[in-house]
């Protein structure tokens, strides 16, 4: 995908100095999938003393992803759902197909996502193969979290899985 810079105007009241919406679009002359994959989470980032939280949706080929930080007190299915309906409607002013599919792995965050996607016209699924979003976590892991201001290497994945 093509770092687009596109501003999607959603203003969550979080400075991170992180990218906010559109991270990638598909290449001209490709769509991206109607299989989203999401992850809601906490990031081994601190952002006034607490851990910075992020919806990061991407689709099942990795040519659309999607970054939207949430402050603690909006990690909710409220927030999350708003987030998904301002990348469909984003998507289907730029000719992109919407979703038919989200899958999401983490059996933590179920019920809220559950929620969350239950007012979305698509079919939730939990699922751990969401391939295309693993990989873009690692990558965040590896090359955009440490960058950050307040990276907290003893919160990262890394760090604990080495610990556990």
């Amino acid at each position: 995908g093509v770092n687009t810079g596109v501003n999607t105007g959603v203003n969550t009241g979080v400075n991170t100095g992180a990218t906010t919406g559109i991270v990638s679009l598909p290449e001209e002359g490709q769509t991206c999938s109607t299989d989203w994959e999401l992850d809601v989470y906490s990031r081994p980032v601190l952002v006034d003393g607490k851990k910075l939280w992020e919806v990061l949706i991407t689709d099942s080929t990795g040519s659309l992803k999607y970054v939207q930080p949430l402050p603690s007190s909006s990690v909710n299915s409220k927030s999350v759902r708003a987030s998904i309906e301002s990348l469909i409607t984003l998507c289907s002013t730029l000719s992109l197909p919407a979703p038919k599919r989200i899958r999401f792995f983490r059996g933590q965050m179920y019920n809220m996502l559950n929620i969350a996607l239950s007012e979305v016209d698509v079919v939730a699924t939990p699922s751990r193969a969401t391939y295309s979003l693993k990989e873009w976590i690692d990558q965040r892991e590896s090359n955009v979290y440490p960058d950050m201001p307040e990276y907290q290497e003893s919160l990262s994945a890394g760090a604990l899985r080495k610990a556990g």
